[in-house]
């Protein structure tokens, strides 16, 4: 009843519109608010649609049973007070008739899903739109996406403030590689960073299996799970399947041979992209007290893209109608940047949405995730694991190849190219162990062509690295103005927390113990509280960047790249510590193994950098 009272008070994500409500939302909230409520009592209670069994013209009631429906004996008498309503069945069935017959006549709109009805009463409710219309309103999406979807996200602002244009999407893409499930030998215990671990086991490797590209991936599922380290290429290659779709869609502009094959695998008909960042959805449910939910992720798409598109006004129904009606290739992009605290509610909400349209077969659905956070209650039920794998000599130097013919012209970025490949091959093996994802890849172009050269000096070129990974906006709603504005405090706070960790001999750290570790770099002790605070935004935040400090189920490390934890290590020692203080270091750790690389890098540094100088 209380839940009731509140849902038709406005509150737990009711929206009023001009004092009406939609009736499916008032159950929505009866429903998690009753579920929550018994489930902190121990029990199972659920709200059901009451129209739906026939069972009175109210479109929302209680169903006072368990996950199986209780048996009840006719016999027994009712209770003496009016705790329970004789209904009869075909009088429910007939005023529910009649009120949809009522409100089509007045163009009142009633979305019907597979399980549940959307109503909305009001002044102005939604009309429902000719097909003409609806079709040029596609039209109109699409274009828009596709501006979007031909962006690359990292797209190094730095180097065109320096005179250098940065390639789109099409000139610098690289078809990734990723080993499917199928090909992977099963395993069961707990899935990490580091593989699948049994009780007692080795680890099971999926390197061994056949590689697929994303259009053979298609077709062994229509449901993928798209896996891989940081800057691996996840989300560039959604962007890329979304301009792929998009371009089949508007049929205005020719298919590559490789968007050709992708949007064949498909399926016969043309299917409508949508690209949904998951942590603007998480923060969305908790900004407007929405549930995870299908109808919560529904709104969430009309929200977002009204948002984004403001001069379309698409309808609420939008893409509720393409789902249902027509076909769409939805990919939900970043689990892992996701809170952990709320990965189980969005992967929920997902599967909601999956199941929500499961009788239109057309959809497709893709989820990318780091390597790190896909596991556990992460893990997106029915969902076919695909696994990134690193970039081939061969393939990276086609990036290279690609993004300096798009830079400077086919002459002159063949050369260009050709140089900058054999300055990595002539590398140390720890510099070309990085080069072998899109985003470091990409890293080592933008400092070639920042440099003109690529720094033989590991430190050098390490100290560009981060510099980049620090300042370039590759997140939405990242700015490189933001971003720019106190990268230096990020890097020493990163210094700070590497050096603590390599001094005390951790490859990682749970949440709470890093915090414990950091706070004295955010704050005077006579502001702990305060100072704890900040370091664990700080920790969170560059965590969900990534490429440097990562997460892996609340715990925290340098796990992608090592080397970078070293260098970092290696400057706090060069720039941070005293001259007494760096002798009492040296003392204690010259001579380990663990210590070699970072010692080597601060004389690197200290070799390039200011008046220091390494001692002789």
């Amino acid at each position: 009843t209380q839940a009731l009272v509140d849902g038709l008070s406005g509150k737990g994500g009711v929206a009023s519109r001009q004092g009406y409500i939609s009736a499916f939302n008032l159950y929505e909230h009866v429903y998690e608010a009753v579920k929550t409520a018994a489930k902190k009592l121990g029990e199972t209670q659920e709200a059901v649609l009451t129209v739906l069994e026939n069972v009175g013209p109210f479109p929302v009631a209680l169903y006072p049973g368990v996950k199986e429906r209780g048996k009840f004996d006719e016999h027994e008498p009712l209770p003496s007070t009016p705790a329970v309503q004789i209904v009869d069945q075909k009088q429910s069935q007939f005023f529910y008739n009649q009120i949809i017959q009522n409100f089509y006549a007045h163009n009142q709109y009633v979305a019907m899903g597979n399980q549940t009805f959307h109503q909305y009463f009001g002044v102005n409710p939604p009309m429902v739109k000719q097909e003409a219309d609806y079709d040029q309103l596609i039209k109109d999406y699409l274009g828009r996406a596709m501006v979007d979807y031909r962006t690359l996200k990292f797209r190094g602002l730095g180097a065109r403030e320096r005179g250098i244009e940065a390639p789109g999407l099409e000139h610098a893409f690289i078809t990734i590689r990723m080993a499917a499930e199928a090909e992977a030998k099963q395993a069961t215990g707990k899935v990490g960073r580091r593989g699948v671990k049994g009780e007692g086991e080795a680890l099971e490797m999926r390197a061994g299996a056949e590689t697929v590209e994303l259009a053979q991936a298609v077709k062994l599922a229509p449901k993928l799970a798209i896996i891989g380290g940081a800057g691996s290429g996840k989300s560039t290659l959604l962007q890329w399947a979304g301009l792929a779709a998009a371009k089949q869609s508007l049929g205005t502009e020719a298919l590559s041979d490789e968007q050709a094959a992708f949007v064949q695998a498909l399926g016969e008909q043309p299917l409508t992209p949508l690209v949904l960042p998951l942590r603007t959805f998480s923060q969305y449910c908790r900004e407007h007290q929405q549930h995870f939910t299908a109808a919560g992720m529904l709104r969430f798409i009309h929200y977002y893209l009204n948002e984004k598109y403001p001069t379309l006004k698409l309808p609420e129904d939008f893409f509720a109608e393409l789902l249902k009606e027509r076909g769409c290739l939805v990919m939900f992009d970043g689990v892992d940047e996701v809170d952990p605290d709320e990965r189980a509610n969005v992967r929920e909400a997902m599967e909601a949405l999956v199941n929500e349209f499961r009788g239109n077969l057309r959809n497709r659905y893709l989820v990318t995730s780091r390597t790190v956070a896909y596991f556990g209650e992460s893990q997106v039920s029915g969902f076919r694991r695909c696994d990134v794998q690193l970039l081939s000599p061969e393939q990276r130097n086609q990036l290279i190849h690609n993004w300096c013919e798009a830079v400077d012209g086919e002459e002159e970025g063949c050369k260009k190219a050709d140089d900058l490949i054999g300055r990595i091959d002539r590398s140390d093996e720890r510099v070309k162990a990085l080069a072998v994802t899109p985003l470091m890849v990409t890293i080592f172009a933008l400092v070639y062509y920042d440099q003109r050269d690529l720094p033989r000096q590991r430190a050098e070129l390490y100290e560009h690295a981060v510099r980049i990974l620090l300042t370039e906006p590759y997140k939405e709603n990242e700015t490189a103005e933001q971003l720019k504005k106190d990268w230096e405090v990020r890097r020493q706070q990163l210094e700070y927390i590497a050096y603590q960790m390599h001094d005390c001999e951790k490859e990682d750290l749970l949440e709470d113990d890093l915090v414990d570790l950091a706070w004295p770099n955010f704050g005077p002790p006579e502001e702990e509280k305060g100072a704890r605070k900040l370091a664990l935004e700080f920790i969170r935040k560059v965590a969900d960047r990534g490429g440097l400090l990562e997460e892996e189920n609340r715990r925290y490390g340098f796990y992608t790249h090592r080397t970078f934890r070293e260098f970092l290590v290696g400057r706090y020692l060069a720039e941070e510590l005293l001259p007494d203080e760096q002798e009492e270091v040296l003392g204690r750790v010259l001579g380990k193994d663990t210590w070699r690389e970072a010692v080597r890098l601060a004389a690197g540094y200290l070799a390039i950098n200011g008046d220091k100088r390494p001692d002789a």
